[in-house]
């Protein structure tokens, strides 16, 4: 244990010996002097610019210490003074640094006094206040500081401050009230700010509802939702709150519903956002949507038809190119003569190409006969050079589609994915027309030539889904490589596919040694099979749910390296290009059916679109960016493909093979890995592209209000408070981890905060784990060894704490709730998830209702409910462990890269030898584990008209100083032990849990067997049992992880045994070499005696010794006839195996008093030893009850031993 998880126990050791007094108050000014030293460490480590002044600074601020951090005002601010002074740490960093000093005083200071407290208040309030001062008025981190302290004031009820709704300080406490909604429940500010608070609480009530429309819309057309049920419970929860403001406050009314309209908008785009709420299902069924008079906002909007889109991309990347041959194509269709003057350079001919595309499919309803002049202008333009892209244009401009081009149709009228394809196949052929041969190119000319070749983004293996399975559980981007050893057993290698350590292939005793210690040998021991050619997705959910990647070496020779983002989008256009080959060929194109591995054309088409679709869908997701905005940038990465392609290849790409399909995607990832971060760029290509239409003023203004473009005078901010109506951004995991694959360099910048994005959702539930000891230890202590196993199921958790509060623990009680708390939901965030138990699996049940939750649920057990508590405690210690695994690999590369850490480094050496820390449960510590890590201060947007902006703000932190003196946990869990349960049996399971080699130890070996032979007697025998009866019972209760290589007879030495007792356990062996007793030996030596003594001493025809008098009365006939019954028509193994459990069951319960009256059947017991139906079928369950449980077990006993003689 390093010295500053130490100090809360020194501190509380020295309150407990001391007291008050003054010894105590020296200590605890020692243990402040030294954490302000580890502070400096840990922050100004490597950041130091001037050493000198940082080492004259730290002794005063000792001085500042001596009388605690709380005797005056001034003490905190001189500190964060003189710590600050002269640049000593970098200006993002001091936010960081300011949160670890007050939480060093409050983990120091017990706010034992009314002064500490009103001193501690005042302190942080004029941190509040002044916080510029700290950061030299760098306004971000001004802003974290502020939003810190703030948050701490306002959840202390200690926000005495009134600020005006159009201040600055009104917008921070705006966004910190929406953290503290969203996060935490029944949560009441009561401070001076009302308006404030109720503008937050209603935004974050319907931003939920917002989130489920969202999550809903994602699986329903817009054309579909009037048959959702779902959705329709959802707008009826949304269309009431939206009148929230209705009676108080008209114009926040107005500005609630402009917020609402904007949370749509970032997220899907205005398009789709017009089509969702003039949809006449939600019109109809919500009149807030429709009615004047309820808003003057949603009733604005007018209905889009399908075939009118809002936006249209070829406006904004062709522009006047665009518009007029759009026009002039129109005037040609009305009048027949269709002449549109082209100039004939083929540049222009993409945006003439899809003008008349996007024409003849938005006007598809009422076909015009001359778009056959269309047609025949477009194929005399002397562009379209091949058959099929010409067939591609003549089915387009025909009246009636067939089926192989059915999902090209621009219909809006459906989810907002499906409509973006169409343009973007227009658009890809027309770029095709102006770039060098290409793979995409060759796919719709001659798509047969990949049969025999490779195409790019191609998986490499067969084992795909295995590794998406992986990623999807890892969700770190992380790359995957299956190689195999010589007898073709697979190995899954992470990063770079070059395994970097020896091992053993132990797969059915295979034995071949693979793998190598440098990463330059190409001799590692293991094959790369032959890479399959072809086409070789297969359209899974799981494909098309986990972006793909590829990173492989051989020796020090980078073979590929292809990221999610560039694998996702090279596939994307791949099915666009096999689109519009499949739409040329309306018959049905039997090159794709081989291609595809299809049967018929109905199925090349449905798997094509349903690719398409789904590509696009991935891209989005991994990009972070709405359909309306994604479309956008393919449309801008199209446009410019041709320059970029025909640069680096200025005689085309010709070739399939895996050198030249590698190479081509090298030079795609170097050119559009980072591509999809220009969301500015994109967001102005989308308003350059908005379709001119006649709105009505009202109209431009609310989308003006939406897009935060409108210009707002002092009036309309006093009136409307637009800035206390900012975008909330709920940011997940796969948010920020997918922004991570999307910007490789983040990786290396901030790799500790990349492996936090990154890591299982467990992670954030290992905080709890001393919360789930110090609750199981309370419960124990109350409990174990004091109430039965139906006691314990009967009793509810509301019970139990009721029962603390009457034995006089009602000081304790909220300390027992708020660990209560702690363990719900530490309990509740894993509900629902599948764990498995050596070959079976099960599903963690939600807890509910305190009134009918089981004690139960509470304790540790090897079955039944106990025994997912355990698999609880073993995810999250797994979660712990892999992360610090994680990020000690980071660390390790960090310092071979910089070569800043040698190996004499201490720090570094450190976590290097991070070995496995054996705690028991109870003992967990918040040091111990990966807490909350390093609390994030994203700053949200806090100001209005940045709505399309950027808007995470990632921070880096030294991922090598976070693991020092971190290690991983082996945690031990005691298991619960009933009134009735407490018995050595009990007692090798908990060994055994808890040291789980011991249960692969064979049973039967031969040194146990000449120690057996060894004991001279019945007595020695005899003796050596009860010896490791108390060992095991010692080991069980104590220290439960045990050193299994340890000698045995060290362990008897260790606990004081005599030397006699030592000796019983080394007869004739030390002679033997490496022959003597160890730890690991203990739970089978137990079962080889205690069998042994069974068989020697133990009369199993009788129980009478276990129960009491009132389970031994005579039998009567009938029960005597069926046990007659039973021991002819069942086998005489389930009989012994019946007897044995009998014998089990009243070792445990045969001393509990019953009421004889219920005529409990003795059955019921039996069943809870797992026996199957059928082995219990004769076995006298209504007769046999309690009160013959003796006698009905000799006389089973006497007749199975007379079946016995008669057998033999």
């Amino acid at each position: 244990m390093h010295f500053e998880s130490a100090i809360p126990t020194i501190l509380q050791f020295a309150k407990d010996w001391y007291g008050d007094c003054k010894e105590y108050e020296t200590i605890l000014v020692m243990c402040q002097q030294v954490q302000m030293q580890v502070l400096g460490a840990k922050h100004f480590g490597t950041q130091v610019i001037d050493q000198t002044k940082l080492n004259a600074a730290l002794p005063h601020i000792m001085r500042l210490l001596e009388n605690g951090w709380l005797n005056d005002k001034t003490t905190i601010p001189s500190a964060l003074e003189y710590m600050l002074e002269g640049g000593h740490i970098a200006l993002d960093k001091r936010p960081h640094f300011v949160r670890d000093v007050l939480t060093t005083v409050k983990n120091f200071e017990r706010f034992d006094t009314p002064n500490k407290k009103i001193v501690y208040r005042s302190v942080i309030t004029d941190i509040f206040h002044n916080a510029h001062e700290l950061t030299q008025s760098v306004q971000h981190a001004t802003d974290k500081i502020r939003l810190q302290i703030l948050e701490e004031l306002v959840l202390n009820q200690w926000n005495d401050d009134t600020f005006g709704l159009d201040t600055y300080k009104a917008v921070l406490l705006n966004r910190v009230l929406e953290r503290i909604y969203m996060n935490t429940l029944n949560v009441e500010y009561n401070g001076s700010n009302q308006n404030i608070s109720n503008i937050s609480s209603i935004k974050t009530r319907l931003f939920q509802c917002i989130d489920s429309i969202l999550s809903i819309t994602k699986t329903h057309y817009i054309s579909e939702i009037e048959n959702s049920h779902e959705l329709h419970a959802i707008m009826h929860q949304t269309s009431k709150l939206l009148t929230h403001f209705n009676k108080s406050n008209k114009c926040y009314q107005r500005s609630l519903h402009i917020w609402f309209l904007k949370q749509f908008y970032v997220t899907k785009g205005m398009g789709w956002t017009q089509m969702l709420f003039t949809n006449k299902a939600i019109r109809t069924n919500y009149l807030i949507f429709a009615d004047p008079k309820m808003s003057d906002v949603f009733s604005v909007f007018k209905y889009l038809p399908p075939n009118l889109p809002s936006t249209d991309p070829f406006i904004g990347i062709y522009r006047d190119t665009y518009t007029n041959f759009k026009d002039k194509l129109l005037q040609g269709i009305n009048s027949g003569n269709v002449d549109v003057q082209y100039n004939g350079n083929k540049s222009d001919f993409i945006p003439l190409l899809s003008a008349a595309l996007s024409l003849s499919n938005l006007y598809g309803i009422a076909f015009n006969a001359n778009f056959k002049n269309v047609k025949d202008y477009l194929l005399q333009c002397n562009v379209l050079n091949s058959d099929i892209e010409q067939n591609f244009v003549k089915v387009l401009l025909s009246e009636q589609l067939p089926p192989t081009a059915s999902g090209l149709r621009l219909t809006y009228d459906s989810d907002a994915s499906n409509a973006y394809i169409p343009r973007l196949c227009f658009h890809f052929l027309g770029t095709l027309q102006i770039m060098n041969k290409n793979p995409f190119q060759v796919l719709i000319l001659n798509p047969e030539i990949y049969m025999n070749g490779h195409l790019p983004a191609m998986p490499e293996n067969l084992l795909m889904n295995v590794i998406r399975i992986m990623k999807k559980e890892k969700r770190n981007g992380d790359t995957f490589t299956v190689r195999y050893c010589p007898n073709m057993h697979p190995f899954v290698i992470n990063q770079c596919g070059h395994p970097t350590e020896r091992v053993i292939c132990a797969v059915d005793g295979c034995g071949k040694e693979i793998g190598d210690t440098t990463h330059r040998s190409r001799n590692t021991g293991l094959k790369q099979l032959e890479i399959p050619k072809g086409y070789i997705l297969d359209g899974s959910d799981e494909e098309l749910s986990v972006g793909d990647s590829f990173w492989r070496y051989e020796g020090d020779t980078q073979i590929r390296r292809i990221t999610e983002v560039t694998c996702t989008l090279i596939r994307l256009l791949i099915h666009l290009a096999l689109l519009i080959r499949n739409a040329a060929v309306p018959e049905g194109c039997k090159k794709l059916q081989k291609l595809l591995q299809k049967t018929d054309t109905a199925e090349v088409t449905k798997f094509l679109q349903k690719q398409a679709i789904g590509y696009f869908r991935l891209l989005g997701k991994i990009t972070c960016l709405n359909d309306e905005l994604l479309a956008m940038a393919l449309h801008q990465l199209l446009n410019a493909l041709p320059q970029t392609f025909n640069q680096r290849y200025p005689n085309g790409l010709d070739g399939t093979d895996l050198t030249t399909t590698y190479k081509f995607e090298t030079k795609f990832e170097k050119w559009y890995c980072e591509f999809f971060r220009q969301t500015i760029q994109f967001n102005e290509l989308n308003n350059r592209s908005k379709i001119a239409v006649d709105e009505d003023k009202a109209l431009k203004v609310i989308i003006s209000e939406i897009e935060e473009t409108k210009a707002i005078d002092s009036f309309y901010r006093e009136q409307y408070v637009p800035h206390l109506f900012l975008t909330i951004h709920k940011v997940s995991f796969d948010d920020l981890a997918n922004r991570f694959m999307t910007e490789p360099s983040l990786k290396n910048r901030h790799p500790l905060l990349y492996h936090v994005m990154c890591a299982k959702d467990e992670l954030w539930s290992v905080k709890y784990l001393p919360v789930v000891g110090q609750w199981m230890k309370y419960v124990y202590f109350h409990y174990s060894q004091q109430i039965s196993r139906q006691e314990c199921q009967r009793k509810t958790i509301t019970q139990a704490i009721e029962e603390w509060k009457q034995k006089g623990y009602g000081s304790e009680l909220e300390s027992y709730q708020q660990l209560w708390s702690g363990f719900k939901t530490c309990w509740n965030t894993l509900a629902n998830r599948k764990v498995r138990n050596d070959c079976k699996s099960f599903v963690i049940p939600k807890l509910y209702n305190d009134d009918s939750i089981s004690l139960e649920f509470s304790i540790a057990q090897n079955n039944e409910n106990g025994l997912i508590l355990v698999k609880i405690i073993e995810l999250l210690q797994d979660a712990n462990n892999a992360f610090l695994e994680d990020v000690m690999m980071e660390s390790k590369m960090h310092a071979n890269n910089e070569e800043k850490y040698d190996a004499k480094d201490e720090d570094f050496n450190q976590m290097q030898k991070a070995m496995g820390k054996n705690k028991s449960l109870f003992d967990i510590h918040r040091n111990d584990i990966v807490t909350e890590i390093i609390r994030q201060w994203s700053l949200p947007s806090l100001e209005y008209g940045v709505i399309n902006q950027n808007r995470n703000n990632i921070f880096g932190f030294k991922s090598y100083r976070f693991i020092k003196n971190r290690q991983f946990l082996e945690i031990s869990v005691p298991f619960f032990q009933f009134s009735s349960q407490l018995n050595i049996k009990n007692c090798v399971a908990i060994v055994e849990k808890n040291n789980r080699e011991l249960k692969t130890e064979p049973i039967d070996q031969p040194l146990l067997r000449t120690f057996l032979s060894s004991l001279k007697s019945q007595s020695e025998i005899q003796r050596a049992l009860e010896i490791l009866n108390e060992v095991i019972v010692f080991v069980s209760q104590n220290i439960k992880i045990i050193d299994l290589d340890k000698k045995f007879v060290e362990l008897l030495e260790q606990m004081s045994f005599d030397e006699k007792s030592c000796k019983l356990f080394m007869v004739d062996l030390e002679e033997q070499q490496k022959s003597f007793i160890l730890c690991r030996h203990i739970c089978n030596l137990w079962r080889l005696l205690d069998n042994t003594v069974q068989l020697e001493f133990v009369n199993k025809s009788t129980i009478d010794n276990y129960v009491l008098d009132i389970y031994k009365l005579p039998l009567i006939e009938p029960l005597k006839q069926q046990l007659q019954v039973m021991i002819q028509k069942t086998s005489l193994g389930i009989i012994k195996e019946i007897l044995d459990a009998w014998r089990e069951v009243v070792q445990s319960e045969g001393q509990s008093i019953r009421d004889l009256s219920k005529k409990e059947p003795f059955s019921n017991w039996l069943d809870k030893v797992m026996f199957y139906d059928n082995e219990l079928e004769f076995f006298p369950k209504e007769l046999l009850t309690w009160e013959y449980c003796a006698n009905g077990y000799a006389y089973l006993y006497e007749l199975f031993n007379a079946t016995q003689v008669i057998d033999i």
